[in-house]
């Protein structure tokens, strides 16, 4: 075990930058099949060999547990004859065994038609020769080189290190120090993906047993997932697909896995960012065949520049384009009431004003109701329902998927906030339950969104502050969402939800996004002539839409839905927003439950809420020497200090609630299960309770 520790760690470190020990599984199970004192002497004398500061020092060390191919021949011939000698001294009953399955391994793959007396011989003269096709080939044997204690070789992928292999578990007594030193915290190297980015991407332990048994670990890089089983790797006798496959099926039963999520997906539109593409908008619907468009705004937005923009970039291409921004069709918080009624418009104006009776494309220019009610109306204007609910998603409604294609969509966004143009998402108030729900399926996401900065820069300060605590509220909740594996698998691929928990691609996407929200909300509210600040946060907004669309939002979403839908009740018309009604917009409805919901959170996963808040300002140098217990206070103190610089309304109380309306708000809020399911952790009527309570003041 010393020994061991000081390969892997110490003594080599102290004179190279620090890496993670790289191990392919074939190494291990060699390291496994070795009797105790043999693997005891090899590792001290590997030992002896790390405090030199030059890798080629290390030849030894190399050429025991691998055929390194940076060696020379001669080096490898005096290496291998030591370790013959070595081994037959030990156990000469397993001399020949022990030899040829070595050497034939190499050997035998290159040249099966020598004679094996001459294998030696043959094996040194042509070590050069075949020295690149072996690398590739057996890339998977390359570990404890020197220069794999300090960098991958450059023309190898690097290789992970499974924490126990399958054959390794059942001798788990003898190296029982070597699992120990095989820790989830080994991280890849390498110029393919880079510690900051690992760090700020999450890809740890928690995806490295995502749907892994005791006998395999699974790891995730650049969304592709890579498994390495250990079976058995001989020249007779490949594992196949198939029994990989019924293998892992036999490991997830045994683990009680059965029935969980193994899978994630990410699917989002196609983004198209830029100072002044809104402009291209005309080319698009000219090259996807379009004649006549839909083109949904609002009244505010009708005769300013990015509609403007739109039309004649349309007129220009020869497409007739009819605007739809009435303020019963299209309002500000939209109701099941303006989603019938824009949709019957729809469908009249299609039938008047085209010869195929529908539109062939629709755009949206706005914020996120604008974008909510196109997708909304585009699906009720197409197929009908026999009742309104049907599409509703449940309990409030049957959530039923559209029965066919919908007409393609594209989304121009004009706030930096909802995200809607690259999710497949419509919520709206439920008028009859005074409740917001929604309608969600990956149809409903728009085929391309337009994000062009220049259509924030009319966005009044408030709207700003709203949308980007909307912005920053998709962050935080996307990143702590229930990880994917912990939820029930679907019948069916085509069942997968929209919403299917955080994974290791969803995660990159939102801690970007949180990491710009910190860096330039404020800027954004306070000048909106800033243009970099307004840039990156319709970007941040997108960056968010793409995380959130696939992971999900959970609680701070979840209650906002009675608060925003109270605002009738109580009153309460926030300023900068051009409406006469009663209106909390959607961000501020959010972000005041934030504070409550992660100090709540956090125990769950503290090195994630930890991370959220270093990226949001906190000072923390090293997350794993911080008080897990204060995951949840630090976060929420980054969180309050930024609503308390931008004049967030100081909980709900601001907006005319009591505690007298707690039970009310707890009703509201239960039904939103497609959201609250998502939480890191169980939530029922005294959770929500609790948390509305907490949620009455903010901040002294």
């Amino acid at each position: 075990q010393e020994a061991l520790m000081r390969v892997a760690q110490p003594s080599y470190r102290a004179h190279h930058q620090p890496k993670p020990t790289i191990m392919s599984s074939s190494a291990v199970r060699r390291l496994s099949a070795m009797p105790p004192a043999a693997l005891q002497e090899a590792l001290m004398r590997v030992a002896r060999t790390t405090t030199t500061d030059c890798p080629c020092h290390s030849a030894s060390r190399s050429a025991f547990f691998s055929r390194a191919p940076h060696h020379s021949s001669q080096t490898h011939a005096r290496e291998h004859e030591h370790h013959h000698e070595h081994h037959h001294e030990h156990h000469p009953e397993h001399h020949h065994e022990h030899h040829h399955e070595h050497h034939h391994e190499h050997h035998h793959e290159h040249h099966p038609e020598h004679h094996h007396a001459r294998e030696h011989e043959h094996h040194h003269e042509h070590h050069h020769e075949h020295h690149h096709e072996h690398h590739h080939k057996h890339h998977h044997d390359q570990c404890f080189s020197a220069h794999s204690l300090s960098s991958p070789p450059q023309d190898c992928s690097p290789v992970f290190v499974p924490r126990v292999a399958a054959d390794m578990a059942r001798r788990t007594a003898k190296l029982g120090t070597l699992n120990a030193v095989l820790r989830p915290e080994v991280r890849r190297t390498g110029p393919l993906l880079t510690e900051e980015a690992l760090a700020r991407s999450r890809i740890t332990a928690r995806w490295s047993n995502a749907t892994a048994s005791s006998s395999t670990r699974l790891f995730f890089v650049g969304g592709l997932n890579s498994a390495h089983q250990s079976s058995t790797k001989t020249p007779h006798a490949q594992p196949t697909a198939r029994r990989l496959y019924a293998e892992r099926a036999a490991e997830r039963e045994s683990a009680g896995e059965s029935d969980r999520e193994y899978a994630f997906e990410m699917a989002t539109s196609a983004v198209r960012f830029g100072r002044g593409v809104t402009a291209e908008v005309g080319a698009d619907a000219a090259h996807m065949g379009a004649k006549h468009v839909a083109v949904f705004t609002d009244e505010r937005l009708v005769d300013l520049a990015p509609v403007h923009t739109v039309l004649e970039s349309l007129r220009a291409h020869g497409i007739r384009a009819e605007v739809f921004s009435s303020a019963d069709l299209v309002s500000v918080e939209p109701t099941d009431g303006s989603l019938k009624a824009a949709a019957h418009e729809v469908r009249e104006r299609a039938a008047s004003c085209t010869d195929s009776g529908h539109f062939d494309l629709f755009v949206a220019v706005g914020g996120g109701s604008v974008l909510d009610t196109c997708k909304a109306a585009m699906l009720l204007a197409t197929y009908p329902p026999d009742n309104f609910l049907d599409y509703v998603n449940p309990p409030v409604g049957r959530g039923l998927a559209p029965p066919g294609p919908l007409p393609p969509m594209i989304g121009i966004p004009t706030t930096a906030g909802t995200g809607s143009e690259v999710t497949g998402v419509s919520i709206f108030d439920l008028e009859a339950l005074n409740a917001k729900t929604g309608i969600a399926h990956r149809s409903l996401r728009p085929t391309l969104a337009l994000v062009d900065p220049l259509n924030t820069a009319s966005m009044p300060a408030e709207v700003a502050a709203a949308s980007g605590f909307d912005v920053l509220a998709h962050s935080l909740e996307s990143y702590t969402a229930l990880p994917f594996h912990r939820r029930a698998r679907p019948a069916s691929p085509a069942q997968r939800p929209s919403y299917q928990g955080s994974s290791p691609l969803t995660d990159l996407w939102s801690l970007e996004s949180l990491r710009l929200t910190g860096n330039f909300l404020e800027r954004a509210y306070l000048d909106p002539s800033d243009y970099e600040a307004r840039a990156a946060m319709i970007l941040a907004s997108s960056y968010a839409g793409v995380g959130f669309g696939s992971a999900g939002v959970h609680l701070c979403h979840g209650m906002s839905y009675p608060v925003a839908a109270g605002a009738s009740r109580t009153g309460y018309q926030h300023p900068g927003y051009p409406t006469r009604k009663p209106l909390i917009p959607h961000g501020m409805s959010v972000v005041v439950h934030a504070p409550a919901v992660f100090r709540w959170t956090a125990i769950t996963d503290p090195e994630r809420h930890l991370r959220c808040a270093k990226v949001l300002g906190a000072d923390i140098v090293d997350l794993g020497s911080e008080d897990p217990r204060k995951a949840g206070t630090l976060l929420a103190d980054q969180i309050t200090a930024l609503m308390k610089k931008m004049k967030v309304p100081n909980g709900l109380s601001a907006f005319g609630f009591g505690l007298a309306d707690v039970d009310d708000l707890v009703k509201g809020a239960l039904p939103q299960r497609r959201v609250l399911d998502i939480a890191p952790a169980e939530v029922d009527a005294q959770v929500l309770r609790s948390l509305y309570e907490d949620s009455m003041e903010v901040y002294a």
